[in-house]
């Protein structure tokens, strides 16, 4: 196919596109996206270097699925749809988003080796192998990670205007951490639970028959532990609430077509007359923030900790006729209540504060579980809300 002809084909292609657009509703589309052909036409004929314009058509998908949620991704049909996040973080510890433009580590695994190196949730990948991030949809960013098994090459920084901080990156044979278990003179216990691995509810009952067994006239504070469980399947939320909660609504999943899909449990958990205390942080996301927005929504528990980034929405892969793909978010979770959440964070009923001039903010350290067990320990037993 002859250059011009591939330039014939976008720009008499597009306006049936638009046309679309404006029968089904959108004429402000229509409108903005008459100019599209002219653009196209004069980058072939002005441009200074000679280019494939079907180059630029990803990057046009691209952009705008960015303007609907930057963690959309086109995915080009040479590309086969995987579990991507599951299969970064088992091979390499992390949970990558984007975020204010570049690749964004929400989480890394408790044991991480490069923890020491800077490598830490909230830290952002400028670079990868010397290449922007800018450029790159999250479905890109994880494929790096998932084709390289040497290594890679990364750029950190704090923050998109930070200084860069080089560091290499090598896959570690990660233990996969399970629950762990502490318990304090106070009838305290915090159960740590970093991610889902599979039997995570059958450990927890262990663990509670144990304090059972041990006290079985206490009534113990319970505390769980979610801060940097960033993944998590809409199974692993229900199996959570099955424990903690009493029989009722989970609220409902909500698309932009079709009924709502209701979610219920139909008994008591075994643990849902316990006093509950949630730990939360920016990297609580999917199935933990799930619990915990409900949780907190049917007034089961009590969040402690640091606001999360937003409430994580359900995103799904579409085929297209080309083999191309798109994924993005489709279903948002309506609380019991009601309540719908947006971009907004979800936030602590007790929120953890540092001074405006620490330079980090230890978020998964003992510093700060000794002061968000200092926030549970001072919550009054009297205005503890009821198991929901």
């Amino acid at each position: 196919m002859t250059m011009r002809i591939k330039i014939a084909a976008l720009i008499t292609g597009i306006p049936v596109l638009l046309v679309l657009g404006a029968l089904f509703g959108q004429g402000n589309f229509f409108e903005a996206g008459r100019d599209v052909p002219e653009i196209l036409h004069l980058v072939d004929r002005a441009y200074v270097d000679q280019i494939d314009m079907e180059d630029l058509v990803p990057g046009m998908y691209q952009g705008a699925l960015e303007k609907i949620d930057e963690n959309a991704s086109f995915i080009a049909a040479e590309t086969d749809v995987k579990p991507w996040d599951d299969l970064v973080y088992q091979q390499w510890g992390l949970v990558l988003r984007k975020r204010k433009g570049y690749a964004y580590v929400l989480a890394v695994a408790p044991n991480h080796p490069a923890r020491e190196l800077g490598l830490l949730p909230g830290t952002y990948l400028r670079k990868i192998e010397g290449n922007t991030t800018r450029t790159m949809n999250l479905v890109a960013i994880r494929n790096l990670f998932l084709e390289n098994s040497a290594g890679l090459s990364v750029t950190l920084v704090t923050g998109p205007t930070a200084k860069e901080k080089p560091l290499a990156l090598s896959k570690s044979d990660l233990d996969q951490n399970r629950i762990a278990h502490q318990a304090y003179q106070d009838g305290v216990h915090v159960f740590s639970l970093p991610h889902f691995h599979p039997g995570f509810a059958a450990d927890l009952k262990k663990y509670m028959a144990e304090i059972v067994a041990d006290q079985p006239q206490a009534k113990p504070r319970l505390v769980l532990d979610l801060r940097n469980n960033a993944l998590g399947s809409q199974d692993d939320f229900v199996q959570l609430a099955q424990l903690f909660m009493r029989k009722g609504s989970l609220g409902a999943w909500h698309g932009k077509k079709g009924e709502p899909t209701k979610l219920a449990i139909a008994h008591d958990g075994p643990f849902s007359s316990f006093e509950l205390f949630v730990l939360i942080n920016p990297s609580t996301s999917r199935a933990a923030e799930w619990f915990a927005a409900v949780a907190a929504d049917r007034e089961a528990a009590v969040l402690v900790g640091e606001p999360s980034l937003t409430l994580a929405p359900i995103f799904e892969v579409f085929p297209l006729r080309n083999g191309a793909k798109l994924e993005i978010p489709t279903r948002q979770l309506v609380l019991p209540s009601g309540r719908r959440f947006g971009p907004e964070p979800l936030k602590p009923a007790h929120e953890l504060t540092w001074p405006k001039d620490a330079q980090e903010k230890p978020a998964d350290s003992q510093v700060w579980l000794g002061k968000a067990l200092d926030l549970v320990r001072a919550h009054k037993p009297a205005v503890l809300p009821q198991a929901g």
